[in-house]
């Protein structure tokens, strides 16, 4: 939907063949979509599974109202504050300043590229809008609801825009630069960020060292994914107690892999998945010696091919699991490195 309004301000941003360059952006534009169609035909017999299909925003929409629902100025604003979650305050108010100054760029011969951005990121932001206005899909960050303080659902959709932001940031900075080697009071613009309010309700703040470990990206992932990631994540902590020093690779699925390197950091080119094809092939024929560690759920590939060798050649160090998994082990080859 956004590439399609795209379609429409292209013809003022091209000087040269604008039929033809419109009609190519148009086929560009829809092109992802059609793969996406294709793509759910042929694993979901149905193209349009995400959209009408269970699962779907609207089958979430009609099980419950949403705060934001029915209230323009809301969804506004919260879509405004998940923007500047997602990016920075500071970036926000130093784009908006940007936004301006492209303004008065219209009265001179940039008016062909101003334009097609400012068009574009006034797109993504109403769109987002009218989805939070019309129950579509939900946004909320901590602080936001009084009957459910914690709750944190689609944070990410406030990155988008970060496809236009940076620019008019850019812009304003540039701008701002220019005047102060005229007038040093324009300094003074540059500060301007520090005073404004900060948009993010003061519950979504974290602490710097939890930015990048425990911001609310990391939050909604593990509530979103909690039913089935605890014992992967249960089995990574004893692996990592488990390594302390010793070399060794790790021989696992890729469905496993994501989530122990993220809880433990271990780095990822000790692990061997399906990734790594011909490393792959050759253990799942005879588990190599360099393969000190094994993680397996039952049922997986690595089980099905080395279940009855694990359980008579390697002792098992750890095993969890949840109602919705199967139980995960983790098995060490204990003649590895002697």
């Amino acid at each position: 939907m956004l590439a399609g309004a795209a379609v429409v301000p292209m013809p003022m941003g091209t000087r040269k063949h604008r039929a033809a360059s419109w009609i190519i952006f148009a086929g560009a534009a829809v092109t992802g979509r059609v793969l996406c169609g294709l793509f759910d035909l042929a694993y979901f017999e149905d193209p349009l599974k995400f959209v009408y299909g269970t699962g779907s925003a609207q089958d979430y929409a009609s099980r419950a109202t949403y705060a934001t629902a029915g209230k323009w100025g809301d969804s506004a604003l919260l879509y405004f504050m998940d923007a500047a979650y997602c990016l920075n305050p500071a970036l926000i108010w130093v784009s908006i300043g940007g936004i301006i100054v492209s303004l008065i760029f219209l009265r001179r011969g940039y008016w062909r590229p101003t334009v097609v951005l400012v068009a574009g990121c006034f797109t993504i932001f109403l769109f987002y809008t009218v989805n939070l206005y019309f129950n579509i899909v939900p946004i909320t960050m901590p602080g936001m609801l009084k009957n459910d303080p914690q709750s944190v659902m689609n944070v990410r959709y406030g990155a988008v825009m970060a496809a236009t932001i940076p620019l008019f940031a850019a812009l304003f900075v540039f701008f701002t630069l220019h005047q102060i080697e005229r007038r040093r009071i324009f300094s003074l613009l540059l500060l301007a960020p520090l005073v404004l309010p900060d948009p993010i309700p003061s519950p979504s703040h974290e602490p710097i060292g939890e930015q990048f470990t425990r911001n609310l990206f990391y939050t909604e992932a593990i509530h979103n994914q909690s039913f089935w990631m605890p014992p992967f994540i249960d089995v990574a902590n004893k692996l990592q107690a488990d390594m302390l020093d010793r070399p060794g690779l790790v021989l696992t699925h890729s469905r496993i892999v994501h989530v122990v390197v993220w809880a433990t950091g271990i780095p990822m080119h000790r692990f061997l998945t399906e990734m790594n094809k011909d490393k792959w092939e050759s253990n799942l024929q005879n588990i190599k010696p360099d393969t000190r560690w094994v993680i397996t759920e039952e049922g997986d590939q690595l089980w099905n091919a080395h279940a009855k060798f694990l359980k008579e050649h390697f002792v098992e160090i750890a095993t969890a699991k949840t109602d919705s998994t199967r139980p995960v082990h983790l098995y060490r080859n204990p003649t590895t490195g002697k």
